[in-house]
């Protein structure tokens, strides 16, 4: 199973006031939490391929998790407040206009919609060749 350090931990630059011990308690949460993902690629017939995978989505878990507990210690990322955004307007007949758009994603990942880097782990997850074991795609 992959194992992210402070030291290791991809996305660190993007968190410049997060503590190596935040960044440990994320990964113990994420590794905890989100077992069963960081177990997926399974199929896939390299194993260091099973592990930049595994390794890629984990930092991502953590990522998300920092940004959900921390939004403001996030440094350099484009956000839309924890809501995926479908269409935004400024000016026009009434001011400015903002229209959220709901993910369809399984009531377990609904969390991860918050920010940017859930969805990037959604989109890992939902395009990992595992799931079409599981559901017979």
């Amino acid at each position: 199973m992959p194992q992210i350090t402070a030291s290791t931990f991809a996305y660190k630059s993007k968190f410049p006031t997060i503590t190596d011990a935040q960044i440990v308690d994320a990964v113990d949460y994420v590794e905890n939490v989100f077992y069963g993902c960081l177990t997926l690629w399974s199929t896939v017939s390299s194993a260091t391929r099973q592990a930049a995978l595994r390794l890629k989505l984990e930092n991502l878990l953590v990522a998300w998790y920092l940004s959900a507990l921390n939004p403001t210690a996030l440094e350099g990322v484009q956000s839309s407040g924890g809501m995926p955004m479908n269409a935004k307007s400024i000016g026009g007949e009434s001011g400015t206009s903002i229209t959220y758009r709901q993910l369809d994603v399984q009531d377990a990942l609904v969390q991860l919609t918050t920010n940017t880097f859930g969805q990037q782990a959604i989109m890992m997850i939902h395009s990992c060749p595992d799931r079409a074991t599981f559901f017979g795609g």
